[in-house]
């Protein structure tokens, strides 16, 4: 329906990957369906989801087009399915660092699922992959891992490392992309440059602000809630992304949480907040435990 609509969509990873790696787009478990739209085209993609019977899940109107990376849209019938409609493939605090037109300027014409589509570039597909993995924090199964090996393998002699190598570090990534791989490279033996390892590496002596600290030390849930709280630097946008964070819509908290009553929703905000608050307490001793401020960050910037 988008590319009938004129809208430039790319399939990351769900079925796109399976019938990449395995031949087979039902060979690949996945929660959900992601796709990359550009952010200009938002309006279109939310008329075109709304016609397809989608229900848009925000946690208060227009949060996560200020604050997020993703929106997110589900139906129940004929079969529960939620659709991601992405306009970066970084997560916070690094969603408006990463250039999506140079990323859009790579894509190239192909098909999935017997469908006319745009792809991203292997350097660029190779990215996504180490950022999302990060993304979830230690708790990703497996397999992601067993595909990221998959497509290196396979990927070895079209990838572009220099372009990986500059992407990364002009977006501030690079720490993460190299956590990845050599996380990869241990389980799996994964042959890749060396020299392009150790370039990816940031230097001890690099300056790294509070919100950037929050994800490359802490393994909390919802660090990246909190790091995209601090990378936030109008005090105003820190006060709307805090209130939206912390309460919700109640629509929203019926929805993400299967609440049916007002007595649960309520019961349901305090212990939301109690979370959150518990999270940030251990994120700020990760980081002073890890010696966050004295030796290998010198900036405290919020």
């Amino acid at each position: 329906r988008f590319r009938d609509r004129g809208i430039q969509t790319v399939p990351l990873r769900g079925p796109a990957l399976a019938e990449q790696l395995y031949d087979d787009p039902t060979a690949r478990p996945c929660g959900d369906l992601d796709l990359l739209v550009r952010k200009s085209a938002l309006v279109q993609v939310q008329a075109t989801l709304h016609e397809l019977g989608y229900r848009l899940c925000d946690r208060r109107p227009g949060f996560a087009q200020a604050f997020s990376y993703t929106w997110e849209f589900f139906k129940v019938h004929p079969i529960p399915i939620v659709v991601e409609p992405h306009w970066s493939l970084a997560y916070p605090p690094y969603v408006e660092r990463l250039d999506m037109d140079a990323i859009w300027r790579r894509c190239v014409p192909g098909r999935v699922c017997g469908v006319e589509t745009w792809l991203l570039s292997p350097e660029d597909q190779l990215l996504n992959l180490c950022l999302h993995l990060v993304h979830h924090n230690g708790n990703a199964p497996l397999s992601w891992v067993s595909e990221l090996d998959h497509i290196l393998r396979k990927e070895q002699t079209a990838l572009q490392w220099p372009q990986l190598l500059k992407t990364s570090q002009e977006a501030g990534v690079e720490g993460l992309v190299a956590k990845a791989l050599r996380h990869t490279n241990e389980l799996f033996h994964t042959p890749m440059p060396e020299p392009f390892l150790d370039s990816l590496t940031p230097q001890v002596t690099t300056r790294r602000s509070l919100a950037q600290g929050m994800i490359e030390v802490s393994r909390i849930p919802g660090k990246e809630s909190l790091a995209a709280f601090f990378a936030l630097t109008d005090w105003r946008a820190k006060w709307r992304y805090a209130v939206g964070l912390l309460f919700p819509s109640p629509a929203f908290m019926r929805i993400h949480y299967g609440l049916s009553t007002r007595w649960q929703v309520g019961v349901w905000y305090l212990w939301r907040v109690s979370q959150l608050g518990v999270s940030a307490c251990k994120g700020f001793c990760q980081l002073l435990i890890n010696g966050y401020g004295r030796r290998r960050y010198t900036s405290f910037r919020c």
